[in-house]
C-alpha cells in the first residue's frame, strides 16, 4: 500500500529515514530505506514523504519512493533547485549587499552632497547645504538582454531613514530625478517626501502614488514590490502588504534596465540622509 509520511531524521550515510505516518502521532517508523533516486538535499526533515509500505510493522518492508509538496519551510524550493534556476535563468536580476570598494555602483552628487562607503552599507546624505542631493543608480541588463516592464518584476530594498523632514528621497527600480517630489520616469518603488512613505509608480508620462505611513522618527524598513504587468505594483513593508497601484504602470522597455535609482536631496540647510544595506532586483521570464 502506498501511504503519505513526514521526515522526522534522515541519515545521508546510509540512506535510510525515520517516518511518521501522516494522521498518526504515536506509528514512527525507523531504519525506513530510501529509494537513491532521490537526491539527498531534498530530504530536509518535515517534509512530506511517499511510503511504499508492505508491512507497516517492518520498516524492512517499507520504502520511502517519493516526495511531496513544498518543504517545511514553504515555496517548495530547495536551495539546490533554486540554484539550478538561477543558472538557468538568463533575465534580468541583480543584488548587493556589500558597498565596498568605494563608488562601486554609479553615483553623483551637487552641493554638500556625499557618501559614506562601508561593508554592508553606504550611507546617502545631502549635508548641510540647502538644494543639494546624492543619487545613487545600477544598470543591468541580464544575460538575455531581455529587460522590461511587460514581465513580473520584484524590487526590494532594506535602508534606514535617518531623517523625516524638509527632504525628498526615491528609491526605485527605474529612473527618480535629483530633485523634487515628483516622479514621472518610468519606475516602481517608493519614495519619502519630508517624513511620508509612499508606493510610487510611472509611465514616463504620470505617477500614480500610494501613501503608506508617516514617519516621526529614524527608522529601519525593509520595501518590497511587485510588478504584476498590466495589472498592479504591490507594496509590502515589512512583510505586511500595503496596498496596490493599478494605475499608470509602466509598459515597454525605457529605463527598465535600471535596477536600483535612488536620490536624497534637502529643501532646508540641513543634513538629510538615508543608509542602503541590501537591494535586490528580478525580473521573472
Amino acid at each position: 500500500m502506498i501511504k503519505k509520511g513526514i521526515l522526522k531524521v534522515w541519515d545521508s550515510g546510509t540512506y535510510k529515514a525515520t517516518v511518521q505516518i501522516t494522521g498518526d502521532l504515536i506509528s514512527w517508523l525507523e531504519g525506513v530505506r530510501v529509494s537513491r533516486s532521490i537526491p539527498s538535499v531534498e530530504m530536509v526533515v518535515g517534509r512530506n514523504v511517499v511510503l511504499a509500505v508492505l508491512d507497516p510493522s517492518n520498516p524492512n518492508d517499507c520504502v520511502v519512493v517519493g516526495i511531496w509538496g513544498p518543504g517545511p519551510g514553504g515555496g517548495g524550493e530547495t536551495g539546490s533547485s533554486i540554484l539550478e534556476k538561477l543558472q538557468k535563468h538568463l533575465g534580468v536580476w541583480w543584488f548587493n549587499n556589500n558597498w565596498l570598494p568605494a563608488g562601486m555602483v554609479s553615483n553623483g552628487i551637487s552641493g554638500s552632497g556625499s557618501f559614506e562607503w562601508f561593508s554592508d552599507a553606504v550611507r546617502n546624505r545631502t549635508g548641510t547645504t540647502s538644494a543639494s542631493y546624492a543619487q545613487l543608480k545600477k544598470i543591468a541588463r541580464g544575460l538575455s538582454y531581455a529587460y522590461s516592464w511587460d514581465k513580473k518584476r520584484l524590487f526590494g530594498v532594506y535602508v534606514y531613514f535617518g531623517s523625516y523632514s524638509a527632504q525628498n528621497i526615491h528609491i526605485v527600480s527605474g529612473q527618480c530625478p535629483t530633485t523634487g517630489a515628483a516622479n514621472t520616469n518610468y519606475h516602481i518603488g517608493f519614495k519619502l517626501i519630508n517624513g511620508t512613505l509612499y508606493g510610487t509608480v510611472a509611465d514616463g508620462t504620470t505617477e500614480s502614488v500610494l501613501q503608506i505611513e508617516t514617519l516621526t522618527a529614524a527608522a529601519f524598513r525593509r520595501l518590497e514590490c511587485v510588478l504584476t504587468p498590466g495589472t498592479e505594483c504591490r507594496f509590502y513593508v515589512d512583510g505586511v502588504d500595503k496596498g496596490a497601484i493599478t494605475t499608470n504602470l509602466p509598459t515597454g522597455t525605457l529605463k527598465s534596465f535600471y535596477m536600483l535609482y535612488s536620490t536624497v536631496h534637502n529643501t532646508e540647510a540641513a543634513d538629510k540622509y538615508f543608509d542602503f544595506y541590501e537591494a535586490r532586483t528580478f525580473q521573472e521570464e
